[in-house]
């Protein structure tokens, strides 16, 4: 019998040197990693942040198969977890929380990466405190590569998802509304001048009977020098007597590249539209106003304060405050706040860093009147969390109160001796050929929340004959004991 040491986090693996080469190690969807506060809603005294098991902005695989966490705000303020919700169906690398939308008891979650990118939409229901998948939504029309729950909103009675990669990148949005027979399809919304590669659908925002979607082209692939940003463009849609959808208007900046549409929000009458890398890069938020002839016109602009900081990746609206998200900031994100004045136009009053490395803080981002909340799902190593920030008054400044996590801990220690592979399974693991001697998440080798480990050498002392494996984990280097490979022993870093 041979013994392998495997950092993942650490573990004891034994097989038969015959079958080394049949031999396979595979982590399920149980990981910590997930990327905590992706996207986040508040509605209400309820906080939802979900857990995709990915981060938009940095290209690794994915550790997690995607939750939601629902949060409730105490008396005292603090933010007690109160459910997770996830569906059955959802598989690792969906991308399931990537996108998400919630109206009072109804929650819609985007799984944009689903079936090979074909992608998926989850609607659930809430009955009490508990929250019931009613529906899991995939369009006939849906091919691979469609990504269809890129983009999620919900108004009035009718759920919109993004299918930005659909015909050809070209993009539609689909309307759905619940009958008799549960959820199903109502609308198509997709005008006749989007071109292939607008991907259209790719962010939307609802309100009253206007609709805003957006289609910035595929931001992400530029980020990493691949594919250049396109202009993008933004359409604007009423709703008819008849209940149809008819476009209003296409706005487009006057000079790109600068993924116009990569975020919209409607802002009483006026409709905000980010465009990441406008003016080489340094981002921008473009305010339009319909004036007196029924004709869309920029009003005003909000440009960022340097180049590369994603500046207009995400936007929240808080009253008369406007968050505007940069993720890529300093290596950590941050976002800056905006105040609109009585003749409309925003002047900056102040900006909210993250101290996280590699935090990415303001992927994410949610706010209202009184709160708002910051995701940053890089930080502690890509597990990930929300700032929470307050404002005292209607004139004050925001400021941070704390900081919300999910309570989903990693794996429990695996010790006491060997574990067969059956049916392709050993403890949390898929298997083959394969057993378990013993295992060691990060957090019985002294790391601290999220902490990660890369790689492990073996030594023994030539006076005592005791074996000790050393592992590097990314803050320091930890000694075990595993003279007992069934039950090694933490000594110390």
């Amino acid at each position: 019998m041979r013994t392998a040491l495997i950092p993942a986090s650490f573990a004891l693996l034994a097989w038969a040197a015959a079958d080394v080469a049949a031999q396979s190690f595979v982590r399920d969807g149980t990981g910590v990693r997930g990327g905590f506060a992706s996207a986040i809603v508040l509605d209400g005294d309820h906080l939802f942040a979900t857990r995709p098991g990915e981060i938009a902005f940095f290209p690794s695989p994915a550790d997690h198969a995607g939750t939601v966490h629902v949060f409730m705000r105490s008396a005292s303020g603090e933010w007690v977890e109160q459910a997770t919700v996830t569906s059955s169906s959802v598989t690792l690398g969906d991308g399931f929380g990537n996108s998400l939308a919630v109206a009072g008891d109804v929650m819609v979650v985007g799984a944009p990466k689903a079936e090979n990118s074909r992608g998926a939409a989850y609607v659930f229901e809430r009955n009490g405190g508990a929250w019931r998948e009613v529906a899991r939504l995939v369009p006939e029309s849906a091919r691979e590569g469609a990504r269809f729950g890129a983009a999620v909103a919900i108004g009035g009675a009718d759920v919109f998802v993004g299918m930005p990669g659909a015909r050809n990148r070209s993009g539609s949005v689909l309307a759905y509304r619940k009958g008799a027979a549960g959820w199903a399809q109502a609308a198509m919304l997709a005008p006749g001048n989007i071109a292939q590669g607008d991907e259209f659908g790719a962010s939307i925002a609802a309100r009253g009977d206007r609709r805003v979607v957006g289609g910035p082209g595929p931001l992400p692939t530029a980020l990493f020098g691949g594919q250049p940003p396109r202009p993008g463009a933004a359409w604007i849609f009423t709703r008819g007597t008849d209940g149809s959808w008819r476009s209003e208007a296409r706005l487009a900046p006057e000079q790109g590249p600068s993924s116009f549409g990569q975020q919209v929000v409607l802002a009483g009458d006026d409709v905000l539209i980010s465009a990441p890398f406008a003016g080489q890069a340094v981002g921008a938020v473009v305010r339009f106003s319909k004036d007196a002839a029924g004709s869309w016109t920029e009003a005003g602009r909000i440009t960022g304060q340097a180049a590369g900081t994603g500046f207009g990746m995400t936007l929240a609206l808080a009253g008369g405050d406007l968050f505007v998200g940069t993720p890529l900031a300093g290596g950590t994100g941050g976002a800056e706040v905006y105040r609109q004045g009585a003749d409309g136009g925003w002047s900056a009053l102040q900006s909210l860093p993250s101290a996280a490395p590699f935090g990415f803080a303001g992927s994410g981002l949610a706010a209202n009147d009184r709160i708002a909340v910051v995701g940053a799902p890089g930080a502690d190593y890509f597990e990930g969390f929300g700032l929470v920030y307050t404002k005292p008054d209607a004139s004050g400044r925001w400021a941070l109160r704390d900081t919300v996590v999910t309570d989903v801990s990693g794996l429990d220690p695996i010790t006491g001796g060997a574990r067969d592979c059956q049916d392709g399974e050993v403890g949390p693991f898929k298997c083959a050929d394969v057993e378990l001697v013993s295992f060691l998440p990060v957090s019985a080798l002294g790391g601290k929340r999220g902490m990660i480990v890369n790689d492990l050498w073996g030594w023994t002392d030539p006076t005592t004959n005791r074996e000790y494996a050393i592992v590097g984990r990314a803050d320091g280097t930890v000694f075990i004991d595993v003279t007992d490979p069934a039950n090694p022993v933490y000594l110390g870093e």
